[in-house]
């Protein structure tokens, strides 16, 4: 936990407190999070049918 903290440059207490059951994380947390693991967040749009 100590080095993924310091790659994406957050403390411990704040990594341990966003990924806790009861954990809130602001955006800006999350993607430093990922981006310290080597992932990205990526928002798509849901295919719908069109109808005929």
């Amino acid at each position: 936990m100590a080095t993924l903290a310091e790659k994406s440059r957050l403390s411990r207490e704040s990594l341990y407190r966003m990924l806790s059951k009861r954990g809130n994380p602001e955006i800006k947390s999350l993607y430093a999070l990922l981006q310290a693991m080597g992932l990205r967040l990526a928002i798509e749009a849901e295919e719908h049918e069109c109808p005929a």
